[in-house]
């Protein structure tokens, strides 16, 4: 199976109709495998690194085995929610803000491109594509933010992930709408609320992944007419920010 959606990802070619039938019958094996814990970040984390990660990442929730791989997923997968902006269910939105990091890698327009060059210079893509995954992982609940966190937690220790790796995904997901925030409600001229935002934010790479993270989310859930605004909205405050930092560099 790993090899299979590395594939995928690696050359953007779907699985035939009677690989996905073979695929949804091996789903109680499968999950039974994935339900102990064994190194198997090393074995998805190519995938994610590939430009048609999100294809693979929708031919095992097609299949039945998203859910196999990362039980906490069957949480949201057929969840909707009663906010406006959900055309979709929770589960199908995640899995379209990660199609929307994929589209910048062919994005023409200046807008999108400033963006798609954030994405290539982020040093690990594979955690940005982990934390959007999960980002949504704890509606439903009182704590949403807290319940994703946990729920990302258990499955990064089950994939044993390395430890660091798994401290950058959570401060993604607890800090996911940070820059969407600052970019809406608050004034980016105003020295003292971007130095706030740049404190949150601690380094220029979490400051790539948020920003990227924040992009995928608005587009994906943004109506139309809107889109355009937040977006030039959001590298106002991913401009501000980033300034802060340098500033903060240059002075150490």
């Amino acid at each position: 199976v790993f090899r299979m959606i590395e594939f995928i990802a690696r050359h953007g070619v779907a699985p035939a109709w009677e690989t996905e039938q073979r695929l949804e019958a091996a789903r109680p094996s499968f999950a039974d495998y994935c339900a102990h814990s064994r190194p198997l970040w090393s074995a998805l984390k190519p995938t994610l690194a590939l430009p048609h990660a999100a294809m693979a990442l929708r031919a095992l929730e097609t299949t039945g085995l998203m859910r196999g791989l990362f039980p906490e997923w069957g949480a949201i997968e057929h969840l909707v929610t009663t906010d406006s902006e959900y055309r979709y269910t929770v589960g199908e939105h995640a899995l379209r803000t990660i199609e929307r990091v994929a589209e910048l890698h062919s994005a023409t327009d200046p807008e999108r491109q400033r963006f798609a060059v954030l994405l290539s210079e982020i040093d690990d893509v594979t955690l940005l594509i982990f934390a959007l995954l999960f980002q949504e992982m704890g509606r439903g609940g009182a704590d949403p933010i807290g319940l994703a966190a946990e729920r990302a937690r258990a499955a990064m220790a089950r994939i044993v992930m390395p430890l660091d790796a798994r401290s950058t995904v959570e401060f993604l997901i607890r800090h996911q709408s940070d820059l969407a925030d600052a970019a809406s409600g608050r004034d980016m001229d105003d020295p003292a609320t971007v130095r706030l935002l740049a404190k949150r934010v601690g380094t220029i790479e979490r400051l790539r992944l948020l920003s990227v993270m924040a992009y995928a989310r608005i587009v994906a859930l943004s109506a139309e007419d809107k889109t355009p605004w937040r977006v030039e909205q959001l590298w106002r405050a991913h401009s501000a920010a980033q300034h802060e930092l340098a500033r903060e560099l240059e002075t150490d």
